[in-house]
C-alpha cells in the first residue's frame, strides 16, 4: 500500500476515533454518569412571541441524546457572563415538551422587571448562541407520586411543568385536566400543542384569558379559550387515587390552596412550585451570625439577608426552594419554615431561601 493511501487510511481511522468517542460522551451525558458539572447546548431557537416572554429551544452538537428527565423537573440556566465577571448568575426553569428519549430541551422564560438572569437571557439571546446548563432536577413531578388521575393548574409561564406532564400522563392512558390562566391570548405560546392533547381520551383542557373581555379566535383551539379567572367550580371534585400540580404566581396560587382546602382537597394530594418563596416583610428582631459577621433580621428570607454582605450568601439558582443550592447549617437557633421542608436536607441544613428566623440563630456555610 503507497504511503499516500496509508495516510489517507490513518487519517480516517482518527476521525472514527474521534466520532466514537463524542457519541460515548453523549451517551454518558445522558444516563448521568459523566463527571458532574455543567455542559453547553447550542441555541437552536429563540423566539419572543410577546415583549415579556422568551421560548428556547437547546440542543447538543451532532444532535446527540441528551438527559432525560420527569416532567415537572427543572434546568439551572446560566446567564452570559459579563466581562469581569467571575461567576455568572443561574436561575432554574422548569422543563416543557416532555419526551421519554430527548434531543432538545425546551424553556419559557418570562423577563423579569428585577430579574437579573431572565433580563439578561431575553435582551440578549441569538439562535447559535452557547448556554451553559446543568442536568435535570426536582422532585416536583407527578412520577413520584402514585396516581390514577392528574388536575394540573397553571398560571402564566407555570405552564411549563405542566404540559410536560400534560405528555408525559397522555404517553402513559393516564386522564388529566389542565387548566392555564394568562393575562392576554398573545402568551398562550403553546395552544397547539394542548388543543392536540386535548383530543386525547381522558383528557380536558381550558385556557382562561382574564385580561380579554372577549376573545375572537378562528384557530382549532379556540374551542379550549374562556374569559375571566378560573372559576374553582370548573374543577374536578377531590378524590382517592387524584393528584393536583400547581404552579402559578403567589397571589393565584394562596386563593387556589385556600379554596382547595375548603372544598376538601386533602394536603397530600395538592403538590405546588413557586415562582419564589413568599417571605414576611417584617418581623423580629433577630440577631443572626454568620461567618464571624453578625447581622440584624427584621424580614424578608434569610437569603435576602445574607446577601446584603457581599460575599456572605450562599449560591441561590432558584429562589423557590427546589434546586437546595442555597443550603446552609444551622448551629444554634430555631427556623420557620416558607413552605414544606424538603426531605433531602441532611440534619441542620436549612434553605435560606426558604426560612426565616424563629430566634437567634448561628449559620455556616455546608
Amino acid at each position: 500500500m503507497s504511503l499516500p493511501a496509508l495516510l489517507v487510511l490513518g487519517a480516517c481511522a482518527l476521525l472514527l476515533v474521534w466520532a466514537l468517542l463524542l457519541l460515548l460522551r453523549g451517551l454518558l451525558w445522558r444516563h448521568g454518569r459523566l463527571e458532574p458539572g455543567w455542559r453547553r447546548l447550542t441555541l437552536i431557537a429563540c423566539e419572543r412571541p410577546t415583549p415579556e416572554l422568551l421560548r428556547l429551544r437547546l440542543r447538543a452538537r451532532l444532535g446527540l441524546p441528551l438527559p432525560a428527565f420527569r416532567p415537572g423537573q427543572h434546568l439551572l440556566v446560566a446567564a452570559p457572563a459579563l466581562p469581569g465577571e467571575r461567576r455568572a448568575p443561574r436561575r432554574a426553569y422548569s422543563l416543557a415538551q416532555w419526551t421519554g428519549r430527548p434531543r432538545e430541551y425546551e424553556l419559557l422564560i418570562r423577563r423579569e422587571a428585577g430579574g437579573q438572569v431572565s433580563r439578561r437571557l431575553y435582551d440578549g439571546l441569538r439562535p447559535g448562541q452557547r448556554l451553559e446548563i446543568g442536568l435535570p432536577r426536582g422532585h416536583f413531578s407527578p412520577a413520584e407520586q402514585e396516581a390514577d388521575s392528574l388536575v394540573l393548574v397553571a398560571g402564566g409561564v407555570g405552564i411549563t411543568p405542566m404540559l410536560a406532564m400534560a405528555q408525559w400522563a397522555a404517553a402513559r392512558g393516564l386522564p388529566f385536566a389542565l387548566f392555564w390562566t394568562v393575562r392576554q391570548s398573545a402568551e398562550l405560546v403553546y395552544a397547539r400543542e394542548l388543543w392536540a392533547l386535548a383530543q386525547r381520551p381522558g383528557a380536558r383542557v381550558q385556557l382562561h384569558v382574564t385580561g380579554e373581555p372577549e376573545i375572537a379566535s378562528e384557530a382549532p383551539w379556540a374551542a379550549l379559550l374562556r374569559a375571566g379567572r378560573l372559576p374553582l367550580s370548573d374543577l374536578p371534585p377531590p378524590r382517592p387515587g387524584q393528584q393536583l400540580f400547581l404552579c402559578a404566581g403567589s397571589t393565584f396560587s394562596a386563593w387556589l390552596k385556600q379554596s382547595l382546602h375548603e372544598a376538601g382537597w386533602p394536603d397530600a394530594a395538592v403538590h405546588e412550585e413557586a415562582f419564589a418563596v413568599a417571605a414576611p416583610i417584617s418581623g423580629g428582631p433577630f440577631d443572626v451570625a454568620c461567618a464571624e459577621q453578625q447581622l440584624s433580621w427584621t424580614g424578608g428570607s434569610l437569603l435576602s439577608l445574607l446577601e446584603s454582605r457581599p460575599g456572605l450568601a450562599p449560591s441561590a439558582e432558584c429562589r423557590a426552594g427546589s434546586c437546595g443550592s442555597c443550603r446552609m447549617r444551622l448551629l444554634d437557633g430555631q427556623v420557620q419554615w416558607l413552605l414544606e421542608k424538603p426531605q433531602d436536607l441532611a440534619p441542620g441544613e436549612l434553605l435560606a431561601c426558604a426560612c426565616v428566623p424563629g430566634s437567634a440563630l448561628r449559620l455556616a456555610p455546608v
